[in-house]
């Protein structure tokens, strides 16, 4: 006998919507979060400051974030 896992069934329903909403295909769930992310007006933190760290060469954009200070060349 299987054990019922809730909370896994629904996380595959979901994605299994997901996928068939944009066309059932993982290029195009990506486009659809791509679109979706573009029309959002939520700040995306690119990146994460550790305080005391300093950033690398090659290290992605750092985005601040609304009430946090970045320092650091961040």
């Amino acid at each position: 006998m299987m054990n019922k896992q809730p909370i896994l069934d629904e996380l595959h329903a979901v994605r299994e919507q997901l996928l068939a909403e944009s066309g059932g295909t993982l290029s195009g769930l990506f486009a659809s979060l791509l679109e979706e992310q573009s029309r959002s007006t939520r700040t995306i933190l690119k990146t994460l400051h550790i305080p005391g760290s300093e950033p690398h060469e090659g290290d992605p954009v750092r985005t601040p974030v609304a009430g946090v200070e970045m320092k650091n060349g961040g």
